[in-house]
């Protein structure tokens, strides 16, 4: 008998399958599999040539998988499911002897919004995003900034089930970048689904709520970046303090860092954080602020990765 919870729960929106993809004798995509999940934010992530486009494209239909399977909303797409995909590619697509206005209202049009609905949401996005002043702008005359707002709208006019962003925060001051973080959770806490391609790992840790990262066409390291960095626990410790540590047995290395006071004390195999820890603190030279046990950022994780992959 079926789990009645299970068949009440929506479909993922988006689900892939085995798939793959060869163009000749290059293969770009190989037997990857991940899915995302209504009102979830998912990292994908990879070096360049990785096949993260590839899949995007095949994610689009724009090209065909070899082998493998697509679903969107728990269906294969279809004409009326692209209008519930918003995509903002990392090549922007505005046409720039168009109006701010007019280039929005097209995007809304080609979505098969109504004119009374497109026209009350065009107002509130221009005013959400401080472009109401520069609607009647040529897209040639904005900034690179406005420009990428433009998009956005243009993007999310119609309100998509599955967003998909390739690298939105490129070459963004600070203030754009906030206002552009601040859309996609708030489009993810509304339900929908967004998959973000980008090299930026302080913001997959800020953002995703779970990452997939690829590497020559197949699956990585999947998880939530908690999760990924759990996997990459050096075990050393991080140290603050005042002190002499000299007196530690010869087999605890100890770094000093940059920062004053700070210091790295290396576990190698042979030894536990704990045992090393408790040398330390029977030091009575040297007294302790704080210390944690240090974990990779995911850019050192990301590297670590894609190096152990070309080996």
């Amino acid at each position: 008998m079926s789990d009645q919870s299970s068949l009440n729960e929506p479909p993922l929106a988006l689900d892939l399958s085995n798939i793959s993809k060869s163009y000749g004798n290059t293969v770009a995509v190989k037997d990857l599999s991940f899915s995302l999940g209504q009102g979830e934010i998912l990292a994908f992530i990879g070096p360049n040539g990785a096949g993260k486009t590839s899949t995007v494209r095949m994610i689009l239909d724009l090209i065909t998988p070899d082998s493998g399977d697509i679903k969107i909303l728990g269906r294969s797409l279809d004409g009326p499911l692209k209008n519930q995909i918003g995509y903002l590619p990392e090549e922007r697509g505005l046409y720039r002897d168009s109006t701010v206005e007019e280039c929005i209202q097209y995007f809304g049009e080609l979505k098969n919004l109504s004119r009374s609905v497109l026209r009350s949401r065009v107002s509130e996005w221009l005013e959400r995003l401080d472009l109401a002043e520069h609607k009647d702008k040529k897209i040639s005359e904005l900034s690179r900034g406005m420009q990428q707002k433009t998009q956005f709208i243009a993007t999310l006019i119609h309100k998509p089930k599955l967003l998909i962003v390739d690298e939105p925060f490129a070459a963004l001051d600070p203030v754009i970048t906030k206002q552009i973080k601040k859309i996609l959770v708030d489009a993810a806490s509304e339900g929908a689904a967004v998959l973000l391609c980008t090299h930026q790992m302080h913001l997959v840790e800020e953002l995703a709520d779970r990452l997939v990262m690829i590497n020559k066409g197949s699956l990585v390291l999947s998880g939530t970046p908690r999760e990924v960095r759990e996997k990459f626990v050096t075990g050393n410790i991080l140290l603050s303090g005042q002190g002499d540590l000299s007196g530690l047995d010869n087999s605890i290395v100890v770094e000093e860092l940059e920062r004053a006071n700070s210091y790295r004390v290396r576990v190698g195999e042979t030894l536990q954080s704990k045992v090393v820890l408790s040398a330390i603190i029977e030091q009575t030279s040297f007294e302790i602020e704080s210390f944690e046990i240090e974990k990779d950022t995911l850019e050192d994780i990301f590297l670590k990765t894609v190096r152990t992959c070309k080996g």
